[in-house]
């Protein structure tokens, strides 16, 4: 048996994985056992019943941590400790399950992300840093954006690449996309650099608050960036202003939503986003015709970074 595992914690770049030893692996398995068989029906299924959610999805964050993916065997299960929906104890020493699950790469967590186990620890609601309030509430029938759940963005074939990015700009590509840059980028970014990056791409940028006009280019929409550095990672996160006045975003491998915090996302100003630190505010943005263009030609390469 292979155990994988995923942190899904960065919402625009790939978040990390590995594989548990064989001793991590039992440990694990145990506790996964445990938790399955106290599960409403678990007589009427294979002990570790393959596609039942242990996990009560609406309890789960939209942003920042927001858990494991762990295939055990093929079969995969959403880990979130704070969001189980039996009460089964961690393997000793660890108080929560995701601790346990953290700690079995911490080393690698650290050296390449700089990344240590408070991001997976209990966290505060913050509202969105360096965002000039009050802002304007657009009213419905602002741009092109509509947003629907079910939706072609839950399909399982789109739903692990295409990450924030895609989904502000509402370009569904074969291959994730990232804001473009001259050179591979490393580490955390400024809003100067997402800037560039994404005038590349052909969005144009807006400034640091939000018009109080719809766009006038038919094609259009507004998008508002935000950047995210736990550790050393150099993660962003961007959401998108649909039609009906509510702004929504799709947090890395997630489903898109527009809440945060439980809450509808009407006023950026008032939203409250769980993470370790708060995000930090890097300008508006308007997604045309062009740049979703650019985008889509992009994604269909492998080279598409």
């Amino acid at each position: 048996m292979s155990t994988q595992v995923e942190l899904r914690l960065f919402s625009g770049i790939d978040n990390a994985r590995w594989t548990l030893t064989d001793p991590q692996e039992e440990r694990f398995t145990q506790w996964l056992f445990t938790v399955t068989s106290q599960l409403p029906h678990a007589h009427l299924e294979p002990s570790l019943l393959p596609g039942v959610p242990i996990v009560d999805w609406k309890r789960v964050p939209s942003v920042g941590y927001t858990g494991f993916d762990v295939a055990v065997s093929g079969t995969e299960y959403l880990i979130y400790g704070g969001a189980l929906r039996v009460n089964v104890p961690a393997p000793k020493p660890y108080t929560t399950i995701d601790e346990f699950l953290f700690d079995t790469n911490a080393r690698a967590l650290y050296d390449q992300y700089g990344l240590q186990i408070d991001v997976v620890q209990a966290r505060v609601a913050h509202r969105i840093r360096g965002l000039p309030g009050p802002c304007p509430v657009l009213g419905p029938l602002c741009g092109t954006m509509e947003f629907s759940s079910p939706s072609i963005w839950e399909d399982p074939k789109f739903v692990i690449e295409n990450a924030c990015y895609n989904y502000a700009n509402n370009v569904l590509t074969p291959n994730r996309v990232y804001p473009q840059t001259e050179l591979p980028h490393h580490g955390a970014w400024t809003p100067e650099q997402i800037h560039r990056a994404l005038t590349r791409d052909g969005l144009r940028f807006l400034g640091y608050e939000l018009p109080r006009r719809c766009p006038r280019d038919a094609s259009a929409h507004y998008l508002a960036a935000l950047l995210h550095t736990p550790g050393r990672a150099g993660d962003y996160h961007f959401l998108r202003l649909d039609r009906n006045g509510l702004w929504s975003h799709k947090n890395g491998v997630a489903n898109p939503t527009n809440l945060a915090n439980q809450q509808l996302i009407r006023d950026l100003c008032t939203a409250e986003f769980k993470s370790v630190i708060p995000y930090l505010f890097a300008g508006f943005f308007e997604s045309n015709a062009e740049a979703q263009a650019n985008l889509a030609a992009r994604g269909k390469n492998q080279d598409h970074r």
